[in-house]
């Protein structure tokens, strides 16, 4: 019964494959309708060997020729979305992001050492008495018109200091309280107002000290990086700025019809990066059989993925190609929303404003859910009658999501799922190609107790409103196992699993939902969803796997903070190529309310984010950063599953290589840095 979803999923592949023969018949075929598809470039060498590394961000190809010249890349993908041209008033949306596509540019770009590399700014820092962060420009650069029906005639001048602060502030609740940008509160945990000192020299009020870096990143540290956007392209557009981008980059906004057809050009140079390609075509096409029929018919060059069909990839000549480097990985966690342990909002001090003001008035407090700790009492509208003897419904709930940690099959779901292409994750902060990672590291009760013991529940800068230790919720919780050591490295053991559920009080199981969809991973999420729900159906949790829509249902109920199901995802869209000192992402507290946040909350997750973001020397936010795992791994609120490499199924014979400088957004982005073959 453990390996049911194995031969589910063998049998899926199977079908898969008839289906693509079949599809490739028809597109062998002709069809008027293929009118609509741009004809793959001719094959001119031999298959590239796989991306290793990024380039320099600053590398610029010699000589390109004119962008008229130069070839027609057409990708294959799951959902081609509407350009989102005004972030600052877009919902969580299937969208396409302007600076994906290389259209918009960033103030800041991994450049193989720091995701704080210099591109549209030169440089940041802080004034003297820690008040401000200011931004030193670039010079000369032109926001570029594609010459749309809409833009024609419309000059958009130079980038300026102007652009940055009106975005940013545009962006940030602490500044616009209308926004619903989905990193306002990201940016909003960092910056007051920002201002334009000269024409190239801005500088934001800055809510606390900041030395690890900024969420203004290409890089997306710190779980935000949006695109710059021009102040007078919004003011000439008015509001048909929603759907259409103008930007600095070396790719333009073409004809963009949204569920069906997207097309950018290349322009002929660019400040920063020429593209040695002409035209990158977006072409919708949600079954992946379908993708890879087209992929082997050549009407498409690239595709999206399900990590599963490499090996039909490769018997059909094809391969995959990472395009960042092999640590810049992606994600796929259990997330526990609900677990609502911060009783003020983190960055104010102030009650929560909406709705739900008190956190145990919320949904997730309506009833007893195991997965739920509950550290408020009696203030829950339920009576609690489950726990065992002596123990408090916090460490009841901490077992019962170790005990579905241990049911997960990780080495099967990679091996199987994802052709053994990635490793295993245990916690969404650490796995094995994370700095830091020791697989044979554990952490106890006592080892969690003393880290809150040694830097405190909520004081510094960023967090009002001080906690005492023995009053912060995950400190000193009793446990029948208090002497146990908890693993990094979390094995796969359902039979220890129902021993912890025993332990908990539910000896035979209890209901769940989890949430699946199209994640951060592709489509290979919504299969390792199903191997989690029948890896928790063979230890007696039986599962409802659950399609709610994410973008309209899921992701504004974990805004909201009213979600209480698990979902299979990336929370904060971290990666592995993060340096060992990185900060805890802020949307893991109430630091991003009201942006969007993962669900669950506790005062010393927060303060930590400021406290490692505050803290000058790089050594100890490495040990402050060590410890966070720790705790983190003690109370289990992201149960990991795993992590693959970013990257596409691809014609070799067409594309030399794709090396995009490292993100922790996208599987693919920035299609400039395409090299055709």
């Amino acid at each position: 019964a453990n390996y049911r979803w194995r031969s589910m999923r063998a049998m899926a592949v199977l079908g898969a494959s008839l289906l693509v023969i079949a599809l490739a018949a028809v597109a062998c075929g002709g069809d008027d309708d293929d009118d609509d598809v741009a004809p793959a470039p001719a094959a001119t060498s031999a298959p590239a060997p796989a991306a290793t590394s990024a380039p320099a961000a600053t590398t610029v190809p010699v000589a390109p020729p004119a962008a008229a010249d130069r070839p027609t890349i057409t990708m294959a993908r799951a959902l081609v979305g509407q350009i989102v041209g005004d972030p600052s008033t877009a919902p969580y949306s299937k969208g396409i992001g302007p600076g994906d596509q290389g259209i918009r540019d960033y103030l800041f770009i991994h450049d193989g050492e720091t995701g704080m590399g210099p591109m549209l700014a030169k440089s940041w820092g802080m004034t003297s008495d820690l008040s401000k962060f200011t931004f030193q420009l670039e010079e000369g650069i032109q926001w570029i018109n594609p010459d749309l029906p809409a833009t024609k005639g419309m000059d958009f001048g130079e980038f300026t200091a102007e652009d940055v602060a009106w975005f940013i502030n545009r962006h940030n609740p602490n500044v616009n309280a209308d926004t619903t940008a989905g990193d306002g509160g990201q940016l909003a945990t960092y910056f007051d107002e920002c201002r334009a000192v000269s024409t190239y020299v801005a500088e934001c009020d800055a809510v606390g000290p900041a030395y690890f870096g900024l969420p203004l990143s290409m890089m997306i540290i710190l779980d935000a990086g949006p695109a710059v956007e021009s102040k007078k392209a919004f003011e000439l557009l008015g509001d048909k700025i929603v759907d259409i981008a103008i930007g600095t980059g070396p790719m333009m906004l073409g004809e963009w019809k949204a569920n069906e057809k997207g097309t950018i050009h290349a322009t002929e140079e660019n400040w920063f990066h020429t593209a040695q390609i002409g035209t990158f075509i977006n072409l919708q096409v949600p079954e992946v059989a379908s993708r890879l029929a087209m992929l082997e018919t050549g009407q498409a060059d690239v595709m999206e993925m399900d990590f599963s069909i490499v090996p039909q990839l490769r018997d059909k000549g094809m391969d995959f190609l990472p395009t960042m480097t092999l640590g810049d990985t992606e994600n796929a966690s259990v997330i526990w929303p609900g677990n609502l342990w911060e009783e003020v909002h983190a960055r104010t001090g102030e009650p929560f404003e909406g709705e739900y003001v008190n956190p145990w008035d919320a949904p997730p407090y309506e009833k007893d859910y195991p997965w739920i700790g509950n550290p408020w009492g009696d203030k829950v509208p339920y009576t609690d009658t489950d726990n065992p003897p002596g123990m408090s419904d916090m460490e009841q709930a901490r077992i019962v999501r170790w005990a579905l940690s241990y049911a997960i099959d990780r080495e099967g779901i990679v091996e199987f799922l994802q052709s053994n292409i990635g490793t295993p994750i245990y916690i969404e902060y650490m796995g094995p190609l994370y700095p830091g990672w020791d697989e044979n590291r554990t952490v106890t009760k006592a080892t969690v107790d003393g880290i809150i013991e040694k830097y405190g529940c909520t004081v510094n800068s960023v967090i009002p409103n001080p906690i005492a230790v023995a009053d912060c919720p995950s400190y000193g919780v009793d446990s029948p196992l208090a002497d146990k050591e908890w693993p990094w490295k979390i094995p796969y053991d359902p039979d220890y699993a129902k021993e912890l559920l025993a332990l908990a009080g539910y000896p035979d199981g209890f209901d769940i939902q989890l949430n699946k969809y199209r994640c951060e991973t592709g489509d290979v999420c919504l299969e390792q969803a199903d191997a989690v729900g029948a890896s928790w159906d063979a230890i007696g949790v039986k599962t409802t796997l659950s399609t709610e829509d994410y973008g309209a249902v899921v992701s504004q109920g974990m805004r909201a903070r009213i979600r209480f199901y698990p979902v299979v995802k990336n929370c904060s869209v971290e990666s592995a190529n993060n340096p060992l000192d990185w900060p805890l992402p802020p949307a893991d507290s109430s630091l991003t309310r009201p942006g969007w946040g993962c669900g669950f909350e506790d005062p010393f997750s927060a303060y930590m984010q400021g406290a490692i973001t505050n803290e000058p020397d790089k050594a100890t936010r490495e040990k402050m950063h060590l410890d966070v795992v720790d705790w983190m791994y003690y109370w289990n609120l992201y149960g990991g599953v795993a992590q693959q490499p970013r990257g596409v199924g691809y014609n070799p014979d067409i594309i030399k290589s794709w090396n995009s400088p490292s993100s922790q957004g996208p599987n693919w982005y920035r299609p400039e840095y395409i090299i055709p073959a």
